[in-house]
């Protein structure tokens, strides 16, 4: 039960909480993550589909806080928590509430960098991985994956460095051929360590390996920005054929890569 002490606490905080959210209304946030996305999402070329999906995650954060009496700028990681708690409870899919927080750090780090805040309160607050088997991935061995290993080390080059990337990010962090062939540089975030997965039917974010991310800074930093952008972005993985180079790699491009090795 609350005692008289707290809930006089309560009510102060509230009080203060009110009186500061005089000079910021919930409107003035939304504008404000207009502007964010604007200038911020995607080195700030976002493709209109992006910019459509942020803002509907931030009304419905804000319709929350509102919900709630939270203000924003005043909220701390374990509101971020309990934010997370809900979504879980609506029964969202993990990455759909990954891309929630995303959005959320974002919009915190916005925040930062106009003054308005000073720590962000989204930051650190992870979705829960999704451990649904699939009986439909084959496995290596570890013998197996030894030896391919060393195969894969011998290449050299720009093409080797393509090549270990893309094998890490299949083989460490469980992409398959239709994730890597859809991957772009616009859904990597090398800040916060996640990456978003366009895989058949649903997105999700997902946070490589430290090293995963080093070798693909390598080879993004060596190949240059000089790439023919496609209709899903900037291609991550791209093909270094005669016919196609420069371009976006195939399913069956990736494949022959796989299986040269």
């Amino acid at each position: 039960m609350i005692t008289a002490l707290e809930q006089a606490e309560i009510y102060l905080l509230r009080e203060e909480e009110a009186s500061y959210r005089a000079g910021l209304t919930y409107e003035d946030y939304f504008k404000i993550f207009d502007e964010i996305i604007y200038f911020d999402v995607a080195s700030g070329d976002a493709r209109p589909d992006t910019i459509k999906s942020y803002r509907s995650h931030l009304q419905q954060f804000l319709a929350w806080c509102e919900k709630e009496d939270h203000d924003p700028a005043r909220m701390g990681k374990w509101d971020i928590k309990r934010y997370r708690k809900e979504l879980l409870n609506q029964g969202l899919a993990y990455g759909t509430v990954a891309l929630k927080l995303t959005v959320l750090r974002r919009f915190f780090q916005g925040l930062i960098e106009r003054d308005y805040i000073s720590d962000n309160p989204a930051l650190g607050v992870s979705p829960p991985r999704d451990r649904a088997p699939d009986d439909n991935i084959k496995y290596l061995t570890a013998e197996e994956v030894e030896r391919f290993l060393a195969q894969v080390r011998k290449s050299r080059g720009l093409r080797g460095l393509r090549d270990r990337a893309m094998i890490a990010m299949m083989l460490l962090e469980g992409w398959r051929v239709v994730e890597v062939a859809r991957a772009s540089v616009e859904n990597i975030n090398f800040v916060e360590g996640e990456i978003l997965t366009r895989g058949k039917g649903k997105n999700a974010f997902i946070y490589p390996r430290r090293d995963t991310l080093i070798l693909l800074k390598e080879y993004l930093a060596t190949r240059g920005d000089d790439i023919e952008i496609d209709n899903l972005g900037t291609p991550l993985f791209i093909s270094h054929s005669n016919l196609s180079y420069g371009k976006r790699m195939s399913r069956n491009g990736i494949r022959k890569v796989i299986n040269g090795y």
